[in-house]
């Protein structure tokens, strides 16, 4: 007999986004749609209190759902809809609860009227003209631009921050213009404004002093950057000569494959960042009259993520549920979750579990529904297993009910099964039969499901067989390690034994891990029965091969071994060699960013010549010596054995 829990609780299928960001004329909509039997009734708050659509103008309710679609024609201002809306989905089962949205309502951004007087500068010195955009919920895009709607030219002497001004490390005549424009894009509106144009006068002198430089951007020290999003440092500086800036990151290597150095190396922006990249960042400054620097002290935050999150379950009366809950006499709260011990049919609900920090929100929806139901074995009677020596069996029970039942095992003769120090049960009701089975493991056993909580009920015992194949698969003859010259042919070796009563055997070759198979396009490998052959041997070839013989109840695996030698008429001297490691070099300047490590093959007796034969750079040698080395284990002082009767 199986068994239906009747009804459903409400489970959100789309909810409202965290953010509306409108504008006066703009349409909102705060989508709410759930799924739940009995039929599900919805509701909504704004701003912690009760928001009744019909009672507000402009606000429409759409059939069957809870999504609102709020109107502002008709004179209706969109500003009164400003606030934080949550959305409640409830049956006779329970409420489900929404993230909150907050609807933000903004006007068009304007750049008010404003008459700036020429900014006059000396020939040599440094200078900054102002953008300043108009604050907005949507970050414009910056861009200066001349009367001719020409971009102003940007170098390492003149270019512009984060912030939108336009920086100049040391002003030139030519600098002298009347029509410096600062435009914003705002790609949320959809609109481009500009700023009044600015007057740059450059003021020419016969006394231009050279200075070391100075730091015009930052202005601060501390950072906090979010787990996942985008880091972005600068360091803009003015000096005469116009200095030049590189960055480090203190004590470790910058991660250069999420690093990008912008806006001619003011800029360092790292995409994607991990808690790997907290630390200190320093940018360094320098001409030729001199030098600075700053450190950025980066902290890396987070939003809330689930590590573990609720889950909707049935339980029976008296179990204990771990859960989040509001507070209760009966609840205890440990490590975030709140356990509520002897549960009722009463305390069937659906409950929220909100995580919450300045960064972000989550909200998680889990129903817990308490109700008894009888013991009951899912899994199908008179299974049968087969095994061989050697081999583990699991038998399987799985069982439903609630209270959750109890799982006992037992032998034909009715015994309990876990009296043979050889079987363990799982908490899942599984048993499992330790390797090499014996007459005394093997036969018939049952599985009894019970519920010992108001009175005992039983389910009918499942029966499971289990059967032995007299006997396991074996290799016989394995392959064995070979050290082959470049160029030659190896040939493995495996024989095995299956037992006969298994129809489905036979052997296969692997690589690391991978099957070998013969192909078409390539004459690499042959495989016969017993043998696998590998021709024209190149360095790439060394590594592990594994034969693996199976059936359709085991397998089994030897392994060897196969190293690649080059020409045994090379370097027959007793040199011995060494690799060291490079000295780790990193290069940031311009917009280009260099890293270089690697190995150098070193002559430990320098009175010992190479022989002309050997390879012609120590890089090819090294390389050799590497692929030789392969999968060994390397000597703490990086030092190698000196060589019998070759170096490869």
């Amino acid at each position: 007999m199986t068994y239906r829990i009747c009804g459903n609780p409400p489970q959100f299928t789309a909810q409202p986004e965290e953010e509306h960001i409108v504008f006066p004329n703009d349409d909102i909509i705060l989508k709410c749609e759930a799924t739940g039997n009995p039929p599900l009734t919805f509701r909504w708050t704004k701003d912690a209190k009760e928001f009744d659509p019909q009672k507000e103008a402009g606000v429409t309710r759409l059939n069957g759902s809870g999504t609102l679609l709020i109107t502002t024609s008709n004179g209706i201002g969109a500003s009164r809809f400003q606030g934080i809306y949550r959305c409640y989905a409830g049956n006779a089962l329970g409420t489900a609860m929404s993230l909150e949205s907050r609807v933000v309502v903004e006007t068009a951004p304007q750049w008010p009227k404003e008459s700036m007087a020429p900014f006059e500068v000396e020939e040599g010195a440094s200078a900054i003209l102002p953008c300043n955009p108009p604050e907005s919920a949507f970050t414009p895009k910056i861009y200066w631009l001349n009367s001719k709607i020409i971009h102003i030219k940007q170098n390492e002497r003149v270019n512009m921050g984060q912030d939108g001004n336009l920086y100049f490390a040391n002003v030139q005549l030519s600098d002298s213009r009347t029509d410096y424009i600062c435009n914003a894009h705002f790609l949320g509106p959809r609109v481009i404004i500009q700023k009044e144009p600015i007057e740059l006068k450059v003021k020419p002198t016969n006394s231009i002093l050279m200075r070391k430089p100075r730091l015009m951007v930052p202005d601060k020290s501390s950072y906090v950057a979010l787990q996942g999003k985008t880091l972005t440092l600068e360091c803009i500086p003015e000096g005469l000569p116009t200095p030049i800036v590189e960055w480090i990151y203190k004590d470790r290597l910058m991660p250069l494959h999420r690093a990008d150095f912008e806006n001619f190396n003011r800029t360092l922006r790292i995409e994607n960042v991990s808690e790997d990249d907290d630390g200190e960042y320093q940018c360094l400054v320098r001409n030729t009259e001199g030098e600075t620097q700053h450190t950025y002290h980066v902290t890396v935050e987070a939003a809330p993520t689930w590590t573990k999150q609720p889950e909707s379950h049935i339980y029976g009366p008296g179990e204990t549920v771990c859960a989040y809950l509001p507070p209760d006499p009966r609840r205890v709260l440990q490590r975030g979750a709140l356990i509520l011990s002897k549960v009722e049919p009463n305390d069937t609900a659906v409950i929220q579990c909100l995580a919450h920090n300045k960064h972000g929100s989550l909200l998680a929806n889990a129903y817990i529904y308490v109700v008894r139901l009888p013991a009951q074995i899912l899994t199908p009677d008179n299974m049968s297993y087969s095994v061989v020596e050697n081999q583990t069996a699991f038998l399987h029970c799985k069982t439903f009910g609630a209270p959750g039942p109890t799982v006992k095992w037992f032998t034909e003769d009715m015994s309990l099964a876990l009296k043979n120090n050889r079987t363990f049960e799982f908490t899942n009701g599984t048993l499992q039969l330790k390797a090499s089975p014996t007459p005394r493991t093997l036969g018939s056993y049952q599985c009894l499901a019970e519920k010992s909580i108001v009175g005992t009920e039983f389910h009918p015992p499942l029966q499971i067989s289990l059967f032995k194949v007299p006997g396991a698969t074996k290799i016989l003859v394995g392959p064995a390690n070979e050290k082959k010259l470049k160029g030659a042919t190896v040939t493995f070796h495996c024989e095995a034994r299956f037992d006969d009563s298994i129809l489905k055997h036979g052997i296969k070759w692997q690589r690391g891990g991978r099957d070998i198979t013969e192909s078409d396009d390539t004459d690499k490998y042959f495989i016969s029965n017993t043998t696998l052959t590998i021709t024209d041997l190149e360095y790439s070839d060394q590594g592990l091969y594994s034969c693996v013989a199976w059936t359709s109840l085991d397998s089994v695996k030897k392994s060897a071994r196969l190293l690649v030698a080059g020409n045994i008429n090379c370097c027959v001297s007793p040199i011995e060699l060494e690799l060291v490691p490079l000295a780790y070099e990193l290069v940031l300047g311009g917009s280009q960013s260099t890293a270089k490590a690697g190995w150098q093959l070193i002559n430990v007796d320098s009175t010992l010549a190479m022989p002309p034969e050997c390879p012609t750079t120590p890089m090819e040698v090294a390389g050799a010596m590497s692929a030789y080395y392969e999968g060994l284990q390397r000597p703490p002082s990086g030092r190698f054995p000196p060589p019998l009767a070759y170096v490869l």
